[in-house]
């Protein structure tokens, strides 16, 4: 998952730093320190996790400032940041958290691209991350074509463009999930995995799908 990508990179870097900082000599000497002192990668993940959870609230305070007023902004990131939820999932290495910040994220470029435009591309590029992080994050570009269509365009420009922000969408998408791409089987057959869970289930059910939606 896109999480576990992150992770990777976050270590990669890590243990460059170790590397050149002469605590370490080989991969093998980073391997022992991982079996030594295990809460560093663990403090690593939860370091992210809650850095991306102060950005949401930040980001909730700016949507509602430009689609209402500066008041409104601060009540918006005040009922987030004390939000039990919120608070709890800021705690523990999931991907919630990172999803919730890239929608947000996306939805303020929506909100900004009044003036400037290019920020539909922006916002299009960043569903397909939050897509690698959770499917459903898909649904998010319902609120970005919406935006869209809002302005006046001709038909040629709205093909053209909705096909373009599509094409973002699965870039970003497979460049947060390429294992995806080199294993398509494996990746369609989860999607119709997720599919069945989600429609074949009455919500409510024990073990149904009601967490999904």
């Amino acid at each position: 998952s896109f999480l576990y990508n992150l992770l990777f990179l976050e270590y990669v870097v890590f243990y460059f730093v170790k590397l050149f900082s002469g605590s370490i000599k080989s991969s093998m000497d980073f391997l022992a320190y991982y079996i030594n002192n295990p809460q560093a990668f663990f403090l690593i993940g939860r370091i992210t996790v809650a850095l991306l959870a102060t950005f949401s609230v930040y980001i909730i305070y700016l949507l509602n400032k430009r689609l209402v007023n500066r008041f409104s902004g601060l009540l918006a990131a005040s009922f987030l940041a004390f939000s039990l939820l919120h608070v709890n999932l800021a705690h523990v290495i999931k991907e919630e958290v990172i999803y919730v910040f890239l929608l947000l994220l996306s939805f303020l470029c929506v909100i900004c691209a009044r003036k400037n435009n290019k920020l539909f591309y922006l916002a299009a590029f960043i569903i397909g991350v939050a897509i690698s992080v959770k499917y459903l994050s898909i649904l998010g570009m319902v609120f970005i074509l919406s935006g869209y269509f809002i302005e006046k365009r001709s038909v040629r420009e709205i093909v053209k463009d909705a096909i373009f922000m599509c094409l973002l969408t699965i870039f970003g998408f497979f460049i947060c999930q390429p294992l995806a791409l080199f294993n398509i089987s494996n990746f369609l057959g989860t999607i119709f995995s997720l599919k069945s869970l989600v429609f074949d289930k009455p919500i409510g059910d024990s073990g149904g799908p009601s967490w999904y939606l």
